[in-house]
Order: C-alpha cells, then sequence, then structure tokens
C-alpha cells in the first residue's frame, strides 16, 4: 500500500494539540494533586482513657471534617503503629515504658468520625509521617508542593512531619484550629516556631485554607 502523505498544516495541528494536552495535564496534576491534606494520628488512643489522652480532643473534630470535605480526595491520614519487629536504639526504651500500647492495637484505630479509606492511611512507627518509607515515596511520587497539616500533637508529630516536609522543599500550611496536644503549653510554643519559619510555614484558621 502506498503512503499516504498528509497535508503539513494537519500534522501540525495534531502535534500542537497533543503537546497541549501533555501540557495541560501536567498543569491539572499540580493544580490538583501539588496540595494535600495530611490528618496526623487522629487515633482512639488519644480519645480513650490512656496516658496519653488529650482530653479536648474532640474540639478540633469540627475543623477537621471541615478541611478533610474541602480537600475531598485529597486526603491522607498517618497513623502511629507499634514496629513490627524490635524497636531500634532509643525506640526499644520508648516501647518498654509505653507498653500499653504494643497490647492493645485497637487503639491503633483512627476516629470513626474521620471514616477514612483503608488506601489513603500511611502507617508509621517515628513521629514524623515522613519515616513511613510508603509516605514519603507517594509524596515523591505525586510531586506535591504544599503540605496542609492537622491532627496531633502540635508539638510532636505535626511538628517532625511539618520539618521534614520542610526539609524536602514542601511549603507546609499549618490549620491551627485543627491541631492540639496535651500540653497545651507545648501546643502553644510549637505555633511559635511555625510562625517563625515564614517562607515555608504559614498558620491559618481551617476556615481561611483551600486546596
Amino acid at each position: 500500500m502506498p503512503p499516504v502523505h498528509r497535508p503539513l498544516h494537519k500534522t501540525l495541528d495534531t502535534t500542537v494539540l497533543l503537546g497541549s494536552r501533555n501540557v495541560l495535564f501536567k498543569i491539572l496534576k499540580i493544580i490538583f494533586m501539588g496540595t494535600v491534606l495530611l490528618i496526623v494520628d487522629m487515633q482512639e488512643v488519644y480519645r480513650q482513657a490512656t496516658p496519653w489522652q488529650i482530653p479536648h480532643l474532640d474540639d478540633i473534630l469540627l475543623p477537621i471534617r471541615v478541611l478533610k470535605d474541602r480537600f475531598r480526595g485529597k486526603v491522607l491520614f498517618s497513623r502511629h503503629v507499634h514496629p513490627t519487629s524490635s524497636p531500634k536504639g532509643t525506640w526499644e526504651g520508648y516501647y518498654r515504658k509505653w507498653s500499653f500500647y504494643r497490647d492493645d492495637p485497637h487503639l491503633w484505630a483512627i476516629l470513626p468520625e474521620l471514616s477514612p479509606p483503608s488506601e489513603a492511611i500511611f502507617d508509621k512507627e517515628g513521629y514524623s509521617a515522613f519515616s513511613s518509607a510508603e509516605f514519603r515515596r507517594w509524596m515523591e511520587r505525586e510531586k506535591v508542593s504544599r503540605l496542609v497539616l492537622a491532627g496531633v500533637e502540635t508539638d510532636a508529630c505535626v511538628l517532625a512531619t511539618a520539618l521534614d516536609a520542610v526539609d524536602e522543599g514542601i511549603f507546609v500550611t499549618i490549620a491551627e484550629d485543627a491541631v492540639t496536644s496535651q500540653d497545651l503549653e507545648a501546643h502553644e510554643g510549637a505555633l511559635r516556631i511555625y510562625r517563625r519559619l515564614r517562607g515555608q510555614v504559614e498558620v491559618l484558621p481551617a476556615e481561611a485554607i483551600r486546596p
């Protein structure tokens, strides 16, 4: 069969169209996946009568749910779990002290009001969500450029995650009324640290945060 000769302008139109579609796809991916919400460790261990209980935990549930609805489809959850193997270094003493957490996996569950899909949950064994290799790979694969943080505790797991994100070049937004801590003085201290990191971290009320 002899070759089909297409007019040059139609070939160019097709090339430009395909190129435009590829550019548009990349732009849309940046728009829709550039920012994600991470809800940090909103688990039963902080609600139940345990040594880690946060009596005012439910105070941040409403702003977290507002953010969750607003970021629909772009919401991740971290869940602190006991290590599957022997804890390393200082974590050995940590889990020896807090053996109740190892002995009752029901405390690991995320609060039912937040009803996270299983594929959006990243288990971690350290303070930072970035201690989960799976979470770190997901963030790199999706080229996340902004991370919105809510959950607990402001001065521990939220702080560790925020600083790791900054080190990765990711801009961080802290939802100030959607984070809390057992120690409210430490909570306020962590918020002061976030506010010092202008240009890399911002602190806003949940109502002012958009995807």
